[in-house]
């Protein structure tokens, strides 16, 4: 067998995993449903009737930096926090069982997240008050029946999450306040790093070896 058919299975190895690196980077903009410490403070506060909405900074454990919005007026978080609390996805999830609303309330927190990311935009039309109190409206109504009022077409829930204490799960009281957290920017793991450039300096030895076998 020559040097260059040899190389074919081991260029195919080193493709598969530079591929597999890829497919992690691309995956981890979706999360899995998980907990994490999650520390918030408060960046504006004063938000909707009454003033009790805040806009807030911080961290969700390894998913990295967060913006934080209230969308639970029912019970009350005391900034700057940290927790233990479940982080569950808004993008290509349909699993709300670790939230406070439950099952089949995902179309509210999609509402939700939609009328949030005006509220972080400092929109003047509806007011971030305006804003701040319909997602209230929204998450004290029935699960999955939201207002349409202020929402945008096409909005991309990708960087989403319903931030959760993990002793409010099903509880429509009790516990920390639920939160909204938008994350702007997915910063791949270093081991994903670490398995993309395996794969590509595995492909970068092969196609010198099949150059040199041409030889």
């Amino acid at each position: 067998m020559n040097p260059s058919s040899r190389s074919v299975p081991l260029f195919r190895r080193h493709l598969a995993i530079a591929l597999a690196a890829i497919g992690l980077h691309a995956g981890s903009a979706a999360a899995q449903l998980a907990t994490y410490t999650v520390t918030v403070r408060a960046e504006e506060t004063g938000l909707g009737t009454g003033g009790g909405g805040f806009i807030g900074s911080g961290n969700v454990g390894s998913l990295g930096i967060f913006e934080f919005l209230c969308t639970d007026k029912a019970n009350s978080i005391a900034l700057p926090a940290t927790y233990s609390a479940w982080a569950t996805p808004l993008l290509n999830n349909t699993d709300m069982s670790k939230t406070r609303l439950g099952a089949g309330s995902l179309a509210t927190y999609l509402a939700n997240a939609n009328l949030g990311s005006q509220l972080f935009a400092g929109s003047s039309a509806p007011s971030t008050d305006a804003l701040q109190d319909q997602i209230w409206a929204n998450a004290a109504a029935t699960p999955g029946s939201p207002s349409l009022n202020f929402l945008l077409a096409n909005f991309n829930p990708s960087g989403w999450y319903v931030i959760t204490e993990t002793v409010a799960v099903g509880k429509l009281r009790g516990g920390k306040q639920e939160l909204l957290a938008f994350r702007a920017n997915v910063v791949p793991e270093p081991s994903t790093y670490l398995l993309m450039g395996t794969g590509l300096l595995g492909l970068a030895m092969v196609a010198r070896r099949r150059r040199v076998s041409k030889t």
